[in-house]
């Protein structure tokens, strides 16, 4: 039988860079709670930046898987604001997707890197996938709009993904 955690589990998700500034790049810690799942649930983070992200409602994002919001059906960008994103090691994308480490998850929290330019008015939109294929959207959830990302350290941003009442089942692969 699984057991449902009371208290929310957390991934902390810092995008960093080496030498931060020199690219433009930025760190910025990056908070995710996620309650009414169980670690044992979850098998990917997906994470998606908008610019311009006072043009979103978060609950029109959360509706729908959030990739049949941002791409065509051919894989081209449908909006203009996705931010690339890049992880310690591979290309730039659109999207980044972190495996899940469920002891962490519920325990200290896990974390991840991704590396991302400067900018204004950004909106950190996360999607809680399951385990399996296809993978199915168990939560999601946005962040506040954060004014300012400078180059170098930022404040944290917070993500309270929430669980939703029938997981999503559709393409989730943004990248």
């Amino acid at each position: 039988m699984k057991r449902l955690l009371s208290a929310p589990l957390a991934a902390l998700l810092t995008a960093a860079c080496g030498a931060c500034g020199s690219d433009g790049s930025s760190q910025v810690p990056l908070g995710i709670a996620i309650q009414g799942l169980t670690p044992s649930d979850i098998g990917q983070i997906q994470l998606v930046v908008l610019s311009h992200g006072v043009r979103y409602n978060c609950g029109t994002l959360r509706s729908t898987c959030l990739r049949s919001q941002v791409l065509n059906p051919d894989g081209t960008p449908k909006i203009p604001d996705l931010v690339k994103l890049k992880d310690g090691s591979g290309p730039e994308k659109n999207a980044l997707r972190f495996p899940a480490d469920g002891n962490a998850l519920s325990s200290s929290g896990q974390t991840f890197e991704a590396h991302m330019p400067a900018g204004q008015g950004y909106l950190f939109v996360v999607e809680v996938l399951s385990k399996g294929t296809p993978a199915m959207v168990l939560a999601s959830g946005c962040s506040n709009v954060v004014d300012q990302i400078s180059s170098g350290d930022n404040r944290a941003v917070q993500v309270q993904a929430q669980t939703l009442q029938s997981p999503l089942d559709c393409a989730v692969e943004i990248d």
